[in-house]
């Protein structure tokens, strides 16, 4: 099976190619994750202890729990400009029943449901991996910078392997607008990022300023 192409190592004046499933190539990658984990300690040092943020024996139990219903991980989700609460707990909802019957792996696969999903409502970007991994860490997609509505509900919740929550910190865009949280956030959510035309584009423009709706009212067409 044909592969892709090793990308340019992203050290500056490298002529390297890129390590598969890295930015770096096998020399400057040491050094660009001994800077990252630099970095992460000083910002960490602002926001204080993991306990003091909430992840505490709660967030252990509740963590645990999630990855065994998600015990391995094809790639990772991110937040796109247009995601909404309701999209994201209509795509939840959609993931729940695939890992219930135990094909979670295939409902972000080539036509699968939660990619069929994201093409008509693309509210998160889909990050796919070379092949699956075992989850380690439970990841919030939206980042919840402290919003208990967004640390604790599932529908914001995936799990990722060390090796992919390590590369979505490093990459995660801190420019992506964010959308405020109302007490009628529902309670689970996924999606990915494909914004074909102008008129798809004026559909989610007027999705965007529509107050969340219950699951049952949803429009997504399997």
């Amino acid at each position: 099976m044909p592969t892709a192409p090793a990308k340019p190592c992203r050290s500056p004046r490298c002529a390297g190619r890129a390590m598969p499933g890295s930015r770096w190539c096998a020399a400057h990658q040491p050094v660009a994750h001994a800077e990252l984990a630099a970095t992460r300690a000083v910002l960490d040092r602002g926001r204080g202890s993991a306990h003091a943020r909430g992840y505490d024996s709660r967030w252990a139990s509740t963590s645990l729990a999630f990855r065994r219903r998600y015990p391995f991980s094809a790639g990772w989700l991110s937040r796109t400009p247009y995601w909404t609460a309701n999209l994201a707990h209509q795509f939840h909802a959609l993931r729940e029943l695939a890992a219930a019957e135990a094909g979670f792996l295939a409902f972000l696969a080539p036509g699968g449901a939660g990619l069929r999903f994201l093409e008509q409502f693309p509210i998160y970007a889909w990050h796919p991996a070379l092949q699956p991994e075992p989850s380690a860490v439970t990841d919030h997609i939206v980042p919840h910078r402290g919003d208990q509505t967004l640390f604790w509900a599932e529908w914001n919740f995936q799990s990722l392997s060390k090796r992919q929550h390590d590369t979505k910190t490093a990459t995660e865009d801190p420019h992506v607008r964010q959308v405020p949280i109302g007490t009628a956030v529902p309670q689970h959510s996924h999606t990915v990022h494909v914004v074909r035309s102008r008129r798809f584009r004026l559909h989610v423009g007027q999705m965007l300023s529509m107050e969340p709706t219950p699951i049952w009212d949803t429009t997504f067409v399997p």
